[in-house]
């Protein structure tokens, strides 16, 4: 760990601190598995890949939103699509983590000056199928006290496997 870094840790148990760190936060996660794909449910947005110049865009969205930790490479884990609305990026979702079949769903954010338009829904399907396109299955973490965002992906065909803690560490 390097002066000044700081680094989330996601164990099954909360634990003791490592020698030398110091927790700067911690939150309840709730690890998912979508049991079932949900049907391509058609909507009226377009959606695109995000790229290089949507960037700065999603990190100020990651800021806003706050969907998890996010890096200033986040975006380059793996591939994120976007809902751009008169030339704002109101919605973006991706993937992070690549395990063997399994891809996980993350940085699902929608600014608020856009919420209640389905644009979460229609972002996550679009995900999912990308990823049942190449062979994987999805899974994702998201905070416990978010019953909003936990109640979609409920709807959506998600199961809650177990409770994880994440924990925020710097030196």
């Amino acid at each position: 760990m390097l002066p000044d870094e700081t680094y989330w840790m996601v164990e099954d148990r909360d634990w003791q601190d490592p020698p030398r760190t110091k927790r700067i936060d911690r939150a309840l996660l709730l690890q998912m598995r979508l049991g079932q794909l949900p049907q391509n449910i058609a909507h009226r947005y377009a959606i695109h890949p995000c790229s290089a110049a949507d960037v700065p865009q999603m990190a100020a969205l990651a800021r806003h939103a706050q969907p998890g930790p996010w890096h200033d490479r986040t975006q380059d884990y793996g591939p994120f699509f976007a809902i751009h609305i008169d030339g704002r990026l109101a919605a973006m979702a991706g993937q992070r983590m690549l395990l063997p079949g399994l891809a996980e769903l993350s940085g699902v954010a929608t600014h608020a000056d856009f919420r209640g338009r389905g644009l979460a829904r229609a972002l996550i399907i679009h995900v999912l199928h990308n990823m049942a396109a190449r062979g994987e299955g999805a899974f994702l973490h998201s905070y416990a006290q978010n019953t909003g965002a936990n109640m979609l992906y409920h709807a959506l065909g998600f199961v809650t496997t177990r409770e994880m803690h994440a924990i925020k560490l710097a030196r």
